[in-house]
């Protein structure tokens, strides 16, 4: 780990009541903390299970929800589909504390809570989001390999249906194949990653 990775991520390990929201955290501190938001707020959060990383790593969402015999609308927030960019998980942990502080307080707030319930996952790209902690700082993509072994990653912001792989990349599939390097690669099918398959099938759930 370079100087500059040390610097943006130089944090302790805390209970929730004194964890930081102003420094990175690496993805151990983050599993920490959702189990430990859970437990300290068991009237209103909840921790479920998505599925497990090429990596084989587990991946887990929070439910924010106050009992109701109403069938609610929901919002779904998940962060850090690009590994390098660490403000997006950090600003889910920054918007979890903002309602869980103040959601007994705040009228506004609280009207939400009583109409919406609310999905957070904090990491959806969790094995490139460790690499760029460990190994490359900038790491964009996903981890996955590719058939030509040399390899790894798509960029799983544009693996989505919706204009999937628009404009030259449709134009034969060896010039798809030959991208493979580039940090925008799109995949070689959409919603043909594993964490794709995650969000698809967390949002389907909720039709």
């Amino acid at each position: 780990m370079d100087s500059s990775m040390a610097r943006e991520g130089s944090s302790h390990w805390r209970v929730p009541e004194g964890y930081s929201y102003i420094v990175y955290h690496p993805m151990e501190e983050i599993y920490h903390w959702m189990y430990q938001i859970k437990e300290s707020n068991s009237e209103l959060v909840t921790q479920h299970y998505l599925g497990m990383t090429y990596e084989n790593r587990p991946v887990y969402y929070l439910k924010i929800s106050q009992p109701s015999d109403k069938v609610k609308k929901i919002i779904w927030m998940d962060c850090g589909i690009h590994a390098r960019e660490w403000i997006s998980p950090a600003f889910c942990q920054w918007f979890v504390k903002e309602i869980l502080q103040n959601y007994k307080t705040d009228p506004k707030i609280k009207s939400f809570l009583q109409n919406l319930d609310i999905y957070i996952l904090p990491v959806l790209n969790i094995d490139g989001y460790i690499y760029s902690w460990t190994t490359e700082r900038l790491w964009r993509k996903s981890r996955s390999p590719h058939v030509n072994g040399t390899c790894f990653g798509t960029d799983l912001n544009r693996n989505f249906n919706g204009s999937w792989c628009s404009g030259s990349c449709r134009e034969s599939s060896s010039r798809t194949e030959g991208k493979t390097w580039d940090q925008f690669y799109s995949g070689t099918k959409f919603f043909g990653f594993v964490q794709d398959l995650w969000l698809l099938a967390g949002l389907g759930s909720h039709d």
